[in-house]
């Protein structure tokens, strides 16, 4: 890592620990653990220079209780204002112990619990994929039907069936793939209160 970007690291560290101490909250090491990844990815990898691209990179922390870690990354990148950021896990604060994405535009996902990060992942690039070919996005799809309905569908393995119905242009779905769209398409399903980003 060049030395710019271990400053910034040392600055993300730092801040973390200042919103650690103030709000006495959870997960310091969790965040701690996963600055210098954060740093490479928004200052070097990832393209994130307007949300409302639809063509940007997405970035999935799925480990959301490592919150504290994005919530610096995005202050130093300028993502974040100081009394958001500052706010942290406080009454009436900006900001929660885990992932929100109603709290900013630069949160992609809600997450908290882990493993959701891989069927989000793989719903946003199959939404982009259907945009492409039925001309509407996963998010759609998804409410096509209620949680439940998307459950029957799965459990009576009519699924690949099911999709093509919706979208007969699409590819039919990578068998190592269907179990991940399945998840999201359930979570985002008409009935369950969730909207992608």
């Amino acid at each position: 890592m060049d030395s710019s970007l271990k400053q910034k690291a040392i600055n993300i560290r730092k801040n973390i620990l200042k919103i650690a101490n103030s709000s006495k909250g959870p997960h310091t090491g969790t965040a701690l653990s996963c600055v210098d990844m954060l740093t490479v990815l928004y200052f070097k990898v990832l393209h994130v220079d307007s949300f409302s691209d639809k063509n940007r990179d997405i970035f999935i922390l799925s480990k959301g209780h490592g919150a504290m870690a994005l919530y610096a990354t995005l202050y130093e990148r300028g993502y974040l204002k100081e009394d958001e950021f500052f706010s942290y896990y406080q009454n009436g604060g900006k900001l929660p112990a885990h992932l929100d994405r109603d709290t900013n535009e630069a949160i992609e996902v809600s997450s908290g619990s882990l493993g959701h990060g891989l069927p989000q992942a793989l719903g946003f690039a199959y939404s982009k994929k259907l945009k492409k070919k039925c001309g509407f996005t996963g998010a759609k799809m998804a409410a096509k039907h209620t949680q439940d309905e998307w459950k029957t569908i799965f459990d009576s393995g009519k699924f690949d069936a099911e999709l093509h119905g919706i979208c007969p242009k699409a590819k039919k779905l990578k068998k190592k793939y269907t179990k991940h769209v399945y998840d999201f398409l359930y979570n985002y399903a008409s009935d369950s209160g969730n909207v992608p980003s």
